[in-house]
């Protein structure tokens, strides 16, 4: 991961952005609505697998946030006090190859292959086609390594124009490449294979409605988990369990060598 952070720009963008939502939330401020979006897991690269693709030893995920209700867009990923960002200790691909924020540029590939699976932060855009579109903020990711896990309850990554942030329509936001539907994608781990951890992240995004002046109205979902590994931490990781409480990923339980993926009630292996 490339060592770059904010500039005063990006955190001026950034404290007006909380400070405009604060001052109007009793007309067209933010709404805790924690049904507006749920935690995701998929498996990118699993080392021993068929095509031999990833880094030997290690495991790449990708931590997404499926939007609905009327979740217009989602525009940042935060911690806060008493609701910290988190993601445990991951592989960083050392600059220029590597990124922090809006994933890697895919013309690095061919140059050094493990960028394509460097860890990142992001709000939807992963090929790092607009990197000048997000920005980060926080002292506490400067610190995140493959030993290291991250911890924030003041750091964010967000969109410098909140309308462009991504959509279920559009996952790339609006200066992204194209526009593929979906997910949102907000990082990507790469982790010691057969790793079991937890992520959290809160997030806010503007709605599908405007508020009684007319201007769009924002929304909210804090604690949102992840999970990875046979047992989440206070909950077991069961079959039945929703995606929003933790999604979850663990060895099949028919072959023991393949991934299986817990998407809700929906389980899923890799060779069925």
């Amino acid at each position: 991961m490339a060592r770059t952070f904010a500039t005063g720009l990006a955190v001026a963008c950034y404290a007006g952005l909380v400070a405009a939502q604060s001052a109007d939330k009793d007309d067209v401020g933010i709404s805790v609505e924690n049904g507006d979006a749920f935690g995701v897991v998929e498996a990118q690269s699993v080392v021993g697998s068929k095509d031999g693709k990833g880094i030997p030893g290690y495991t790449t995920y990708r931590l997404s946030l499926q939007l609905s209700g009327d979740a217009g867009n989602v525009y940042t990923i935060f911690g806060r006090e008493n609701a910290a960002m988190s993601f445990p200790a991951a592989y960083q691909v050392a600059a220029p190859f590597g990124s922090n924020i809006a994933g890697v540029n895919p013309a690095f590939f061919p140059v050094n292959a493990e960028a394509q699976y460097d860890s990142w932060l992001t709000v939807g855009m992963t090929g790092a086609e607009a990197p000048n579109a997000l920005s980060i903020i926080g002292e506490d990711i400067k610190d995140w390594s493959k030993d290291k896990g991250l911890d924030t309850t003041d750091g964010a990554v967000f969109w410098m124009n909140p309308k462009d942030g991504p959509s279920a329509s559009d996952t790339n936001g609006a200066q992204g490449k194209g526009s593929p539907t979906g997910n949102v994608i907000v990082a990507q781990l790469t982790v010691k294979t057969g790793t079991t951890f937890d992520a959290q992240v809160n997030c806010q995004g503007r709605t599908t409605k405007a508020g009684p002046d007319g201007n769009p109205t924002n929304w909210e979902a804090t604690e949102i988990k992840f999970h990875v590994g046979d047992d989440a931490k206070g909950k077991p990781c069961k079959t039945g369990q929703l995606s929003f409480v933790h999604a979850c990923a663990a060895n099949c339980k028919k072959c023991g060598a393949k991934l299986s993926v817990f998407k809700g009630a929906v389980v899923r292996c890799t060779h069925a």
